[in-house]
């Protein structure tokens, strides 16, 4: 899934975000990355950046996302 969208709660400790869909008022736990660049540019990412993020669901953990893909979004 892509979605566009912005951080609401930048990367914690843990390595979690949370980030806010700009178009459908929906939040997505980030807490897996499919590789270091994209968990770096997370890292980054403030709340006024907007990005489009590519997201698969990690069923094992709840409502948790992976990050498979990142890119600014202008």
């Amino acid at each position: 899934m892509e979605v566009d969208c912005t951080v609401w709660r930048p990367m914690n400790s843990h390595g979690g975000v949370t980030l806010w869909e700009t178009a459908g008022h929906r939040t997505f736990h980030v807490v897996e990355y499919a590789r270091p660049s994209i968990r770096t540019a997370m890292a980054r990412a403030t709340g006024t950046t907007a990005l489009r993020v590519r997201l698969v669901p990690l069923n094992s953990r709840g409502e948790t996302w992976r990050a498979v893909g990142v890119t600014p979004n202008p």
